[in-house]
């Protein structure tokens, strides 16, 4: 075993928690982190020493125990204590590095094969929550049985057998010196309690591992991986399915086995553990072997309290929610009697709920019942709006997003907080590479087999899907990033795409596919490309019962569908087109030519009803008709007896009748026996030649209506197209059909390694040059640096670059190039960095100068980082696709990467000379080099926002997202809409939150606060609010001032009575600003800055469309009042005057609005009105407030516009980084 380098050992000591409780000695972690380096290397050579003999010191070894209590009575009963053990420091340190060591090695190689989901790095209760919630999800879609056991082991640190657990790592062949010094970390141990009057004497421990000692819950999983080994392996568990799409297989042949299946037993985090099975046999059998290895082991575990979820299998009608009968369960060799958990209830597993159901019922209790606790606990409460704000945010909202986890809730008020973790967590999900991935590509699987999808939920999720599976978290979740406009980009092997056709039927038809989908599986047909024939038409209906095996007596509904949707979609017939060489207009029906072969094929069917035929011989006119009996085919003529067409439904219905006579008739058809009570007629019959006939339709009976009518379910304006189509040509050119053509372009000559990441253009075949002059060296050095120029403004700009320098300190090779998405002078700086790894070739030795430390910093942290997971990925806050690539190319090309920070700006004449060349990049007009996004090995999924990768923490990115919904929608209020482009919201904001330092509140702040946000949103309680809540008492009450008009929240400044008070503050507030003024600079006059303020036109009344101080005391900053302000202050001193004229205009229009009230409480005590009277009266919904005339009712009536500005603000967002803020406070260009 290796001595730790001193590096390593300062490392880990840095690593190390902060106020943490010390051992016996009181040594505290931050006394080592404190320690200098010549101590530091005295206490590395310690540890080195340790590790040598084996072993640790003897006064390592001893250590008190604090039992900390219970949320129940203590009862003078340890078991009602959850003690730990405190350890010295020093040897807590020690251990730490070899568990950074152990469990590194155990997960880099994966050597713990048992379900185990804790200890190891990147590990959490986020799986095993999640693989249950799918396994029982699949089976309540599926009606399969499941047999769910949540068992308790009883104090399982305290039971562990030192022997056993040697043996255990012996097992995973861990070298035995490690394992000597692990064994005299639990051997010669002296432990102290800890109770009110003292430490308890020393008493020795023989058995156990410490529950406080950081190793401890990996060596646990060591111990008990053996058993979840052993269950796995036999195969008893709960089997899930995904059962592969063959269209080369027809109904009724055997596809068992291109099933994929797995089978999962067991699930544990730590000592939790839960027992799949299908079957009670099943369960048994598992829970045999258990009990053997707690036996073995000496584990105790309580039987008794385990708790049982079981799913029957259900007939065909779905019976009552009765509870469960009791079960005899055989657990080893003993009989224990269990209730399972009723439908109604639910089991609770790592502090989430479940039930047989997956309702999460009494998830939403437990959050209603916190929700109530609260309420109830803070409603008397003196408590401050920071103090809330702190409650809902540190303990509320994650308390209910951890127990919310496996479930979307139609909640707005956690919407934003829900879409922020699910969606993250969802795509940690789908790209998980343990058995959590592979359940959830099952689930995922299985329901594209259900549903018969051409490729995965994750490509196209339909909305008949999400309404179908609407309780289903996955495509919930799924839902939720459709709803964000988030769609994902997967690696081509994991699309899942069924090979057989490009455009699936579900393309043509959308919704109506979901109506015929038992057809289509059952003789499984998928792809538009199976009905049509090898130049591109669509077969028909016999011809493709002859190829599917159909029987006559089944009715192709969804035929005339398709050729409704052909005639429509032009897009798909183009798709056609392209796929089949062709130039079709309308949907290309197969016609079949009127024949001796096509009457011997109807007699062969047993058809007794004539074809219907279609003749074109005088095109444009063309006649419908049946032919007349014993037709000669030696000849080219026959007689066809006419039908006139009488109406030509919508959903493809041809309605004809018998022609009596017409300009075409050649002769006449005369029925010899008329029927009782018939008139005597004549029918027209027409001489037509039989090599311009075709067969418009033949089957074994058509629908005759009451007035002699016949419907026929064809498309005559399809079928006469092609007719005349295939008739006209002069040449038959031959059609071919291939999807897999080659085309010749220069990408042959490009690196596949260079395609694989860039998209290809002129900037790559550049780059592919200086790749290839720089293939043969095993030493390189590059200058590289990036370049920003008009940040966070739409004429950002960024480049990358880099010169390689060599052994005779010339620049051999240069290159540039502009960069697209996510400005930031770091991803420029990353981004030129990927580009000279690139071009090095395999096994290089590569130095990077670079003047970016933070670039060193990300990529240095991570590549020394071996356990770096999917999790991690999620986790950077910002360009993780151009870090991912370059840590890929690192160890895919087994480069030695070595950085050089270079000082900025200091005469290096290389770095010099790269920051020039970038900053002329700006001006190249040439095209972006472009990222491959969907290039990765180690993630199969990457979002994107529309068609751009989103390269930025996603949980940020949402955040965003919904903060420009909502800040829209507080746009789009009828009494805000006018703000829009007038107010300069970055200072508005400023000044709204300017509330106190954030760590300390009081109640004037508070006060503060909260009467700014109700001027700000109009929730004053003026008298036509309260008339909402107590109308019986006020009625049709005015003003209580001026008793003339309705008291809105305008009418409240506007009031006669007000006017004095009014005007004062008016004044007050631009004396504030002119005084300010006058103090930062003597240049002007205050009589011109009056003049000047008048000039802004800030009128003391209400206008619809132009600010008025009405708006300046709801708090909203004009931005020609911050032009003003910009001649004579700077940003700080505009800011500072800012805020000392709003507070003074805020305390003006308090006590104005007290005025308000006490004349208002005066008028109540007159008419006798109480609170008790008020507490009687109910909430009145009937009541409306007047709508104010002068508010723009389109503002929130208008959706699209809506939609249109949040897809805006994203793009500048993603483009420019350019905030929703500054877009309408600065006008960026």
């Amino acid at each position: 075993m290796k001595y730790p380098t001193l590096d390593e050992w300062i490392d880990n000591v840095k690593s190390l928690p902060n106020n943490k409780a010390s051992g016996p000695s009181g040594i505290s972690y931050e006394m080592l982190k404190n320690l200098n380096k010549d101590n530091q290397s005295f206490l590395h050579a310690f540890i080195c020493v340790c590790m040598d003999l084996n072993d640790i010191p003897d006064e390592w070894k001893k250590a008190t125990i604090y039992p900390i209590p219970k949320p129940k009575p203590f009862f003078a009963n340890l078991t009602n204590t959850r003690p730990i053990t405190l350890l010295e420091t020093p040897r807590k340190a020690f251990i730490s590095l070899l568990n950074r060591r152990l469990s590194r090695i155990l997960k880099n190689n994966n050597v713990l094969k048992g379900n185990q989901f804790a200890a190891l790095p990147g590990n959490s209760t986020f799986e095993p929550i999640r693989m249950i919630n799918e396994i029982i999800q699949d089976a309540k879609e599926n009606n399969n049985e499941l047999w769910l056991l949540s068992q308790d082991l009883e104090k399982a640190y305290d039971r562990v057998n030192i022997f056993m657990l040697e043996k255990a790592i012996e097992r995973i062949k861990i070298p035995p010196n490690f394992i000597k010094i692990i064994s005299s970390l639990f051997k010669n141990r002296q432990n102290q309690v800890i109770t009110a009057y003292g430490l308890t004497d020393p008493y020795d421990v023989l058995i156990g591992i410490d529950q406080g000692k950081v190793i401890s819950p990996l060596l646990w999983c060591i111990y008990y991986d053996p058993l979840l080994c052993e269950i796995e392996q036999r195969k008893l568990g709960y089997t899930l399915e995904a059962p592969k799409i063959a269209l080369n297989k027809f109904y009724g042949e055997d596809t068992s086995e291109e099933t994929e299946k797995l089978t999962i037993s067991s699930s544990a985090y730590m000592d939790d553990t839960q027992w799949l099975a299908p079957s009670q046999n099943n369960l048994e059998k598992i829970l045999e072997i258990a009990d053997s290895f707690y036996k073995l082991n000496d584990i105790q575990v309580n039987k008794e309290k385990s708790e049982l979820l079981v799913r029957y299998k259900q007939g065909r009608y779905r019976p009552k929610l009765k509870p469960h009968e009791p079960v005899t369960l055989r657990f080893g060799s003993d009989l224990i009697f269990i209730i399972p958990v009723s439908p109604r209830s639910s089991i609770r597993i790592l502090g989430v709920y479940f039930d047989e159901r997956n309702t999460f019922q009494s998830t939403i209790k437990r959050i209603n019942d916190e929700i109530n606790e609260l309420r109830h606990k803070y409603a008397r409460k003196k408590i401050t709006d920071k103090h809330m704000i702190y409650i809902f945010n540190s303990v509320i909202i994650p308390r209910i997003e951890y127990w919310s986890q496996v479930k979307i809730y139609n909640i707005k008020n956690i919407g934003d907080n829900q879409d922020q973790a699910k969606i993250t967590n969802v795509l940690i999900q789908i790209n998980d590479a343990s058995v959590l991935g592979k359940i959830t590509h099952l689930r995922l699987k299985n329901i594209q087999h259900k549903e018969w999808l051409p490729s995965s939920l994750l490509a196209i999720l339909p909305e008949k899907i999400v309404k179908k599976y609407r309780n289903n978290f996955l495509i919930a979740s799924l839902n939720l990033l459709k709803n964000h406009n988030i769609s994902l980009i997967n690696n081509s092997s994991h699309d899942w795409l069924i090979p057989g056709g490009q455009i699936s039927l579900l393309q043509v038809l959308e919704d109506a596919y979901f109506q015929h989908l038992f057809f289509f599986k059952k003789y499984r047909i998928l792809f538009l490309e199976q009905i049509l024939s090898d130049d591109g038409l669509l077969l028909s209906t016999n011809e493709i019962r002859d190829k599917f095996n159909i029987p006559t007596i089944l009715a192709l509904k969804w035929y005339r569908k398709i050729i409704t949707a052909l005639n429509t979609n032009k897009e798909i017939l183009s798709s056609i087109n392209r796929i089949y060489n062709t130039n079709y207009t309308n949907c290309p029906i197969t016609t079949q030519q009127f024949s001796r072969e096509s009457e011997a094929d109807r007699i062969r069917k047993n058809y007794t009803s004539k074809p219907i035929l279609l003749n074109t011989d005088n095109y444009p006119n063309y006649y419908v008709g049946t032919p007349k009996k014993n037709i000669d085919f030696n000849t080219n003529s026959f007689t066809l007896e006419h039908y006139n067409i009488d109406s030509i439904s919508n959903n493809n219905k041809l309605e004809i009748s018998r022609c009596q006579g017409c300009n075409n008739t050649t002769s006449t058809y005369t029925p010899l026996r008329p029927r009782r009570n018939q008139v005597q007629e004549s029918f027209c019959n027409i001489e037509c030649n039989i090599s311009n006939t075709s067969i418009l339709y033949m089957n074994q009976c058509t629908t005759a209506t009451r007035d002699k009518h016949r419907l026929i379910p064809v498309d005559l304006n399809s079928h006469l197209h092609q007719v005349i189509n295939s008739t006209s040509s002069v040449i038959n050119i031959p059609t071919i059909r291939n999807t897999s053509i080659s085309i010749i372009n220069q990408t042959h000559n490009i690196d596949k390694q260079l395609l694989q990441h860039f998209e290809n253009n002129s900037k790559l075949e550049a780059l592919h040059i200086i790749q290839q002059h720089l293939k043969d060296e095993d030493t390189l050095s590059f200058y590289t640096d990036g370049s920003l120029i008009n940040a966070n403004t739409q004429a950002a700009s960024m480049t990358a670059g880099f010169i390689r320098v060599s052994d005779a300190n010339l620049i051999t090779h240069s290159f540039t190039t502009t960069i697209e998405n996510w400005p930031s002078s770091l991803r420029a700086e990353l981004f030129a960095i990927l580009l000279s790894l690139i071009v090095s070739p395999y096994g290089c030795r590569v130095d990077i100068n670079t003047d970016s430390q933070n670039s060193i910093n990300i990529i240095q942290r991570i590549y020394n980082n071996p356990t770096f997971s999917i999790r991690d990925y999620f986790r950077l806050p910002n360009n993780n696709i151009v870090i991912n690539n370059i840590i890929t190319i690192v160890k895919g090309k087994n480069l030695t990467l070595r950085f050089n920070k270079i000082k900025a700006h200091n005469n290096n004449y290389f770095n010099e000379r790269i920051d020039q060349e970038c900053k002329l990049a700006h001006h190249d007009s040439t095209p972006a080099l472009v990222l491959k996004q969907q290039y990765f090995d180690n993630i199969q999924f990457i979002s994107q926002w529309g068609s751009i990768p989103i390269e930025r923490k996603l949980r940020k990115f949402i955040t965003e997202s919904s903060n420009i919904k909502n800040y829209l929608s507080f746009l789009h209020l009828p009494q805000n809409y006018k703000y829009k482009d007038v107010v300069d919201w970055d200072v508005t904001l400023w000044i709204l939150c300017n509330n106190g330092e954030k760590a300390e509140t009081n109640f004037e702040q508070h006060r503060k606060m909260i009467f700014k946000y109700k001027l700000l949103s109009e929730q004053l309680a003026v008298l036509e609010k309260t008339k909402r809540q107590y109308y019986d008492i006020y009625q049709d009450s005015n003003c209580p001032l001026c008793a003339e008009e309705k008291e809105t929240f305008t009418h409240v400044w506007l009031c006669p009575y007000q006017t004095e008070a009014f005007s004062q503050s008016y004044n007050n507030f631009k004396n504030a600003l002119i005084f300010g003024i006058l103090n930062i600079t003597t240049e002007v006059s205050a009589q011109q800055l009056s003049d000047q303020f008048d000039l802004l036109l800030y009128t003391k009344n209400f206008h619809a469309s132009n600010i008025t101080f009405i708006d300046i005391i709801k708090g909203f900053v004009p931005t020609t009042l911050v032009e003003w302000l910009q001649k004579y202050t700077t940003a700080t001193q505009r800011r500072n005057l800012l805020i000392k004229a709003f507070d003074k205009l805020n305390e003006d229009s308090l006590e104005l609005w007290k005025s308000r009230c006490e004349a208002f409480a005066s008028i109540e005590r007159m008419c006798g009105i109480t609170q008790y009277m008020k507490n009687s009266i109910s909430y009145n919904t009937k009541y409306k407030e007047p709508f104010n005339s002068y508010y723009n009712i389109n503002s929130f009536l208008d959706s699209s516009s809506f939609n249109i500005e949040y897809i805006e603000y994203i793009n500048l967002l993603i483009r420019f980084n350019v905030a929703y803020i500054d877009l309408f406070t600065f006008n960026v260009p």
